[in-house]
Protein backbone atom coordinates (compact mmCIF):
# COMPACT_ATOMS: atom_id res chain seq x y z
CA UNK A 1 0.00 0.00 0.00
CA UNK A 2 1.49 3.37 -0.90
CA UNK A 3 1.63 6.04 1.71
CA UNK A 4 0.84 9.11 1.32
CA UNK A 5 1.52 12.32 3.84
CA UNK A 6 -0.68 15.88 3.93
CA UNK A 7 1.84 18.79 3.57
CA UNK A 8 1.16 20.31 6.46
CA UNK A 9 2.82 17.63 8.48
CA UNK A 10 6.04 18.27 6.27
CA UNK A 11 8.94 20.28 6.96
CA UNK A 12 10.95 21.61 3.93
CA UNK A 13 13.26 24.38 2.75
CA UNK A 14 13.74 24.97 -0.59
CA UNK A 15 15.36 28.17 -1.16
CA UNK A 16 14.71 30.62 -3.29
CA UNK A 17 10.78 29.27 -3.41
CA UNK A 18 9.90 29.11 -0.35
CA UNK A 19 11.11 30.43 2.92
CA UNK A 20 10.40 27.51 4.48
CA UNK A 21 7.55 25.60 5.71
CA UNK A 22 6.74 23.53 8.61
CA UNK A 23 3.95 21.79 10.30
CA UNK A 24 0.79 23.88 12.00
CA UNK A 25 1.73 22.74 15.39
CA UNK A 26 4.90 24.72 15.18
CA UNK A 27 8.62 25.06 13.72
CA UNK A 28 10.63 21.93 14.19
CA UNK A 29 14.22 22.57 15.11
CA UNK A 30 17.09 20.26 13.75
CA UNK A 31 17.50 18.16 16.15
CA UNK A 32 14.05 17.01 16.07
CA UNK A 33 13.89 16.40 12.28
CA UNK A 34 14.25 12.55 11.09
CA UNK A 35 16.46 13.07 8.21
CA UNK A 36 16.30 9.50 7.49
CA UNK A 37 13.13 9.48 6.42
CA UNK A 38 12.34 10.20 2.90
CA UNK A 39 8.95 10.42 0.57
CA UNK A 40 8.51 11.07 -2.54
CA UNK A 41 6.84 14.63 -3.66
CA UNK A 42 4.42 13.28 -5.62
CA UNK A 43 3.02 11.31 -2.31
CA UNK A 44 3.04 14.92 -0.29
CA UNK A 45 -0.82 15.61 -0.77
CA UNK A 46 -1.83 19.62 -1.32
CA UNK A 47 -4.35 20.99 1.50
CA UNK A 48 -5.36 23.57 -1.11
CA UNK A 49 -8.01 25.34 1.07
CA UNK A 50 -6.16 28.49 1.10
CA UNK A 51 -4.45 28.48 -2.05
CA UNK A 52 -4.79 28.85 -5.59
CA UNK A 53 -2.56 25.73 -6.64
CA UNK A 54 -4.72 23.71 -8.85
CA UNK A 55 -2.21 20.28 -8.31
CA UNK A 56 -3.04 17.71 -5.77
CA UNK A 57 0.39 16.99 -4.98
CA UNK A 58 3.93 18.22 -4.32
CA UNK A 59 5.36 16.88 -7.23
CA UNK A 60 3.17 17.93 -9.66
CA UNK A 61 2.49 21.20 -8.29
CA UNK A 62 6.43 21.88 -8.79
CA UNK A 63 6.43 20.86 -12.21
CA UNK A 64 3.41 22.41 -13.64
CA UNK A 65 2.95 25.27 -11.01
CA UNK A 66 5.73 26.70 -8.77
CA UNK A 67 8.84 25.51 -10.19
CA UNK A 68 8.13 26.08 -14.16
CA UNK A 69 11.74 27.25 -15.80
CA UNK A 70 11.09 29.37 -19.34
CA UNK A 71 14.23 27.95 -20.16
CA UNK A 72 13.61 24.37 -20.47
CA UNK A 73 10.22 25.18 -21.00
CA UNK A 74 9.53 28.01 -24.41
CA UNK A 75 11.80 26.24 -27.05
CA UNK A 76 10.28 24.10 -29.19
CA UNK A 77 6.39 25.07 -28.07
CA UNK A 78 3.83 27.17 -29.76
CA UNK A 79 1.16 29.52 -27.74
CA UNK A 80 -1.73 30.71 -28.91
CA UNK A 81 -1.90 34.47 -27.73
CA UNK A 82 -5.01 36.58 -26.73
CA UNK A 83 -4.49 40.28 -25.97
CA UNK A 84 -5.69 42.60 -23.57
CA UNK A 85 -5.00 46.30 -23.57
CA UNK A 86 -6.29 49.66 -24.40
CA UNK A 87 -3.69 49.92 -27.25
CA UNK A 88 -6.19 49.79 -30.36
CA UNK A 89 -3.25 48.07 -32.16
CA UNK A 90 -3.69 45.13 -30.34
CA UNK A 91 -7.48 45.50 -28.14
CA UNK A 92 -8.83 42.21 -28.56
CA UNK A 93 -6.79 40.83 -30.76
CA UNK A 94 -5.22 37.02 -30.85
CA UNK A 95 -2.00 35.49 -32.18
CA UNK A 96 -0.13 32.46 -32.36
CA UNK A 97 4.06 32.34 -31.31
CA UNK A 98 6.41 29.47 -31.62
CA UNK A 99 9.58 30.05 -29.02
CA UNK A 100 12.95 28.15 -30.33
CA UNK A 101 16.21 28.33 -27.69
CA UNK A 102 16.74 32.55 -28.32
CA UNK A 103 14.28 33.40 -31.17
CA UNK A 104 10.24 33.45 -31.76
CA UNK A 105 8.17 33.86 -34.82
CA UNK A 106 4.86 35.34 -34.89
CA UNK A 107 2.90 32.69 -36.99
CA UNK A 108 -0.19 34.69 -37.03
CA UNK A 109 -1.97 37.97 -35.61
CA UNK A 110 -0.51 39.60 -33.12
CA UNK A 111 1.77 39.44 -29.46
CA UNK A 112 1.25 42.91 -28.12
CA UNK A 113 3.46 42.08 -24.47
CA UNK A 114 6.20 41.86 -27.38
CA UNK A 115 4.94 44.92 -29.53
CA UNK A 116 4.96 42.59 -32.81
CA UNK A 117 2.36 41.88 -35.32
CA UNK A 118 3.05 39.23 -37.70
CA UNK A 119 3.87 39.81 -41.34
CA UNK A 120 0.78 39.08 -42.60
CA UNK A 121 -1.32 41.64 -40.50
CA UNK A 122 -2.45 44.41 -42.25
CA UNK A 123 -1.25 47.21 -39.39
CA UNK A 124 0.73 50.28 -39.54
CA UNK A 125 3.32 48.46 -37.19
CA UNK A 126 6.72 47.50 -38.69
CA UNK A 127 6.98 43.92 -40.22
CA UNK A 128 9.37 41.63 -38.35
CA UNK A 129 12.14 40.11 -40.49
CA UNK A 130 12.80 36.61 -38.89
CA UNK A 131 14.20 36.16 -36.28
CA UNK A 132 12.95 37.89 -33.02
CA UNK A 133 15.83 37.44 -31.07
CA UNK A 134 15.10 37.03 -26.69
CA UNK A 135 16.75 36.89 -23.83
CA UNK A 136 15.78 35.54 -20.66
CA UNK A 137 17.22 37.93 -18.24
CA UNK A 138 16.09 35.64 -15.51
CA UNK A 139 12.52 33.53 -15.19
CA UNK A 140 10.33 36.81 -14.85
CA UNK A 141 12.28 39.39 -17.25
CA UNK A 142 12.51 38.55 -21.16
CA UNK A 143 14.32 41.15 -23.43
CA UNK A 144 12.84 41.34 -27.22
CA UNK A 145 15.31 42.96 -30.27
CA UNK A 146 14.20 42.41 -33.67
CA UNK A 147 14.43 44.30 -37.22
CA UNK A 148 11.57 45.56 -38.76
CA UNK A 149 10.62 46.34 -42.11
CA UNK A 150 8.54 49.30 -43.13
CA UNK A 151 5.38 48.23 -44.68
CA UNK A 152 5.57 50.97 -47.10
CA UNK A 153 8.66 51.31 -47.58
CA UNK A 154 10.51 48.02 -47.66
CA UNK A 155 14.01 49.12 -47.96
CA UNK A 156 13.47 51.07 -44.59
CA UNK A 157 15.11 48.19 -41.57
CA UNK A 158 14.47 50.16 -38.00
CA UNK A 159 15.59 48.13 -35.04
CA UNK A 160 12.95 47.58 -32.52
CA UNK A 161 13.22 46.47 -28.33
CA UNK A 162 10.72 45.74 -26.18
CA UNK A 163 10.96 44.77 -22.44
CA UNK A 164 8.10 41.97 -21.16
CA UNK A 165 7.52 41.03 -17.54
CA UNK A 166 6.08 37.59 -17.06
CA UNK A 167 3.17 38.38 -14.08
CA UNK A 168 2.50 34.57 -13.89
CA UNK A 169 3.33 30.89 -15.35
CA UNK A 170 2.62 27.51 -15.18
CA UNK A 171 3.31 24.67 -17.99
CA UNK A 172 0.66 25.47 -19.99
CA UNK A 173 -0.52 29.17 -19.37
CA UNK A 174 1.43 32.31 -19.18
CA UNK A 175 0.76 35.89 -18.57
CA UNK A 176 2.78 38.75 -20.05
CA UNK A 177 3.16 42.14 -19.62
CA UNK A 178 5.08 44.36 -22.06
CA UNK A 179 6.06 47.60 -23.45
CA UNK A 180 8.18 48.45 -26.29
CA UNK A 181 7.76 47.56 -30.37
CA UNK A 182 5.10 49.09 -31.80
CA UNK A 183 1.97 50.57 -30.31
CA UNK A 184 0.84 53.60 -27.76
CA UNK A 185 4.15 54.60 -26.01
CA UNK A 186 3.61 54.20 -22.15
CA UNK A 187 0.77 51.72 -22.81
CA UNK A 188 1.12 48.39 -21.22
CA UNK A 189 0.36 45.60 -23.06
CA UNK A 190 -1.05 42.31 -21.71
CA UNK A 191 -1.21 38.81 -23.37
CA UNK A 192 -2.16 36.00 -21.82
CA UNK A 193 -0.54 32.60 -23.21
CA UNK A 194 -1.62 29.10 -23.52
CA UNK A 195 0.57 26.07 -24.74
CA UNK A 196 -0.86 24.64 -27.91
CA UNK A 197 2.11 22.06 -28.18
Amino acid sequence: MKSRILALMVICSIPLMFTGCSSSTGTANADSIDASTKVLASNVVLDKTFTNISSTNLQTALNDQLAVSLKKSLPGTTWKIANKTSDTTYSGTIGQVTFSADSFTIDSGRFAASGIAAATENVFCLKPTNPIKYELINESVIDVLWNGQDRTNPAQILAQEAVITIASKSKDTMVMVGMGGCGMVGTPRISVLTKVQ
